[in-house]
């Protein structure tokens, strides 16, 4: 099997030409320059089984998905800066960036909501953390509580 590796490149006016295994290169003038129109586009892409465009019927159907890794990295923090400050278990936030699991519609709609305010969101849920203290003294007192049964 042989494998070619091709490069395109333009010229000073702005030709495309091609360059291929960095050896061979095609001159300008073999490949036209002139833009397809938006019909041309367009009936070349309604031609191709494999790359029709949406319908508007399609459209409809199509739900946009926000990938929390993006979110993430628009704050440019890290996926343990990310998910204190959001309060979003570290494992989780992995599992979502590494596609082992998918945001359920709460999770998304947290996300939509981080992207929108990021700073509001941090504030309301720094706002309903229970101190770490009183969490622990809870939790040991509900396990006593059991093992007392």
């Amino acid at each position: 099997m042989t494998t070619i590796r091709a490069e395109l490149h333009y010229d000073e006016e702005g030709k495309p030409y091609i360059v291929m295994d960095r050896a061979t290169a095609y001159e300008p003038d073999d490949f036209p320059a002139t833009p397809l129109s938006d019909d041309e586009v367009r009936e070349a892409a309604e031609s191709d089984p494999d790359a029709r465009p949406f319908t508007r019927e399609d459209l409809t159907r199509i739900q946009p998905q926000i990938r929390p890794a993006s979110v993430r990295h628009l704050l440019r923090l890290t996926q343990a800066e990310f998910a204190d400050r959001f309060g979003i278990p570290l494992g989780t936030l992995r599992d979502w960036e590494q596609g082992r699991r998918k945001p359920d519609m709460t999770a998304r709609t947290l996300m939509r909501a981080i992207s929108m305010d990021p700073d509001l969101i941090a504030r309301a849920v720094d706002r309903d953390r229970v101190p770490s203290d009183t969490s622990e003294k809870t939790h040991k007192g509900a396990t006593d509580r059991n093992a007392a049964k």
